[in-house]
């Protein structure tokens, strides 16, 4: 009997779509209309990449307009408004058909809209290449983490697996699972952030992914944790 092919948990925002503009214009709006002076871009992203937190990303606001920027911006992050700014990562496409023939991909993403995802993934040309889509929206709202939404849908060590992403959540989701992470320098986090956390693997891109497990052939089998280093 043949053996069920090695799953890739891929990360969406950051990881497969370029969501600088969308996140931007986003901040420029919100600020705006608590008459507060946006960010440039160059400094807000430089400042989100580094892991900071509200306070730190806008350290001249008082709580409580820090309070409504965050309730705003959960609020209105997923409408169509902004995600018409999404973009796929370049080679993110070209990457999952290839990797579609050796691997069983899966989707896993916070977000909390799940009509308008899949919506975008159609739109894409996303919706075929993936078995399933795991998203905190379909459970009711509820403030999932990755780790719990793994956990609900497919135990620990089931089979080999790899997670890729671009954040903190990703690598912590992966280790809950002993399950090796791939990081990619596109999305919400700069290289020393992502080193800091030990990854298996740091790309440039989720288009090198298919060479990346080239060079390493045994990592979806056997999990190495030695590898902190991208592709030279």
């Amino acid at each position: 009997m043949n053996e069920d092919p090695p799953v890739l948990y891929f990360d969406l925002d950051g990881t497969l779509l370029d969501i600088r503009e969308k996140y931007h214009r986003l901040h420029r709006r919100i600020a705006t209309d608590l008459g507060r002076d946006p960010l440039p871009r160059s400094v807000f992203w430089a400042r989100k990449r580094r892991g900071a937190t509200l306070e730190a990303l806008l350290p001249d606001w008082e709580e409580a307009a820090r309070r409504e920027y965050a309730r705003r911006w959960l609020g209105e992050v997923e409408l169509p408004l902004y995600t018409r700014f999404d973009r796929l990562v370049p080679g993110a496409r070209h990457a999952l058909v290839r990797l579609a023939r050796e691997f069983e991909l899966v989707l896993i993403t916070l977000r909390r809209d799940g009509r308008e995802l899949r919506r975008q993934l159609r739109d894409m040309g996303l919706d075929q290449l993936f078995s399933r889509l795991l998203v905190s929206g379909d459970y009711g709202g509820a403030e999932l983490t990755k780790t719990q939404l793994l956990s609900l849908n497919d135990p620990p060590e089931k089979r080999r697996s790899i997670v890729i992403g671009d954040t903190e959540e990703d690598v912590s989701a992966a280790r809950a699972m002993r399950a090796p992470v791939i990081v990619v320098l596109t999305g919400m986090r700069d290289r020393a952030f992502l080193a800091a956390l030990s990854p298996d693997l740091i790309i440039e891109s989720v288009a090198q992914l298919p060479a990346a497990l080239r060079v390493s052939p045994q990592l979806p089998a056997a999990g190495r944790r030695h590898l902190k280093a991208g592709l030279p």
